[in-house]
C-alpha cells in the first residue's frame, strides 16, 4: 500500500475572491478614514482655494 502525496491545487475564482473580500472587511476595522481636500473656486475673489471636506 503506498500513499501518494496530494499535489497542491490552487483555489477556484470563486475561493480567492471571497479570501479577498474577507480581507479588505477585516482591513476596514484597522485603516483609518481618509480626510481629503478639494480644490474649490471662489466667484467673488477670483482665486481658487483649498477646501477640507
Amino acid at each position: 500500500m503506498t500513499q501518494s502525496k496530494k499535489k497542491f491545487e490552487f483555489p477556484t475564482a470563486y475561493t480567492v475572491i471571497i479570501i479577498v473580500l474577507i480581507l479588505v472587511q477585516l482591513l476596514t476595522f484597522f485603516i483609518p478614514a481618509g480626510n481629503y481636500a478639494t480644490l474649490a473656486y471662489d466667484k467673488p475673489k477670483n482665486e481658487f482655494y483649498y477646501h477640507k471636506s
